[in-house]
């Protein structure tokens, strides 16, 4: 069964459009999206953790700094590089075939040559996903992973010394408050800033050889 050529124009119009802008598939789009994703998943566990670890806090400052760029391994520039090659390549395919289905209009072909050429077509599209988005994807999981070696040796170590040493509750003032003492919340408040000093103080330590 054929077609006539002609009732691919438009997508050969919409693919010369889409290969003379390589842009649109930037390493700073990609770099955005895996930034903010990152933002997502650690922004709560980096700040509250950020005063206890100075590995911590540099990742913070670097996550939330609204000039942060990306860095991108050499192998995902390289590839980029040759994306937009490849954009170039295609824009010039699709061009030509678009010249060529205005000439001859009632050009028969086969459905199976159109998918092939088609799919043919798409190739920039494929190259996005497998040399741009997947490495980059692979670089996302393992900054998340050593993100998280890190925030868990750091809330390991918090919890086994809140473990050891309990921090004041309020349950604890509201008792003593019941009981007729007028300064148990002020005692609670007092308690609390001292605990948290000595915790900041005990964790600053044990990490400040982390940076």
């Amino acid at each position: 069964m054929k077609q006539t050529i002609s009732n691919y124009q438009s997508l050969f119009q919409l693919l010369t459009a889409i290969y003379l802008v390589a842009e649109w598939a930037s390493l700073e789009k990609i770099g955005s999206y895996y930034q903010n994703k990152f933002r997502d998943t650690f922004r709560y566990r980096l700040k509250s953790n950020r005063k206890y670890s100075p590995l911590i806090n540099d990742i913070y400052e670097e996550f939330e700094n609204k000039e942060w760029a990306t860095h991108h391994s050499r192998q995902l520039n390289e590839n980029y590089a040759k994306f937009k090659s490849i954009c170039w390549v295609f824009f010039v395919l699709s061009f030509g075939a678009l010249v060529y289905s205005s000439f001859n209009p009632t050009q028969l072909i086969p459905h199976w040559i159109a998918r092939v050429g088609i799919l043919a077509l798409l190739t920039p599209f494929f190259w996005v996903v497998i040399a741009l988005l997947k490495p980059a994807h692979k670089l996302h999981k393992l900054n998340v992973s050593m993100c998280e070696d890190v925030l868990l040796d750091v809330e390991s170590a918090k919890n086994d010394y809140r473990i050891k040493n309990p921090t004041p509750t309020l349950n604890d003032a509201r008792e003593q408050r019941n009981k007729g003492d007028k300064l148990a919340y002020k005692k609670y408040f007092n308690a609390k800033q001292k605990y948290d000093a000595k915790l900041i103080q005990y964790m600053q330590n044990k990490f400040k050889e982390q940076r």
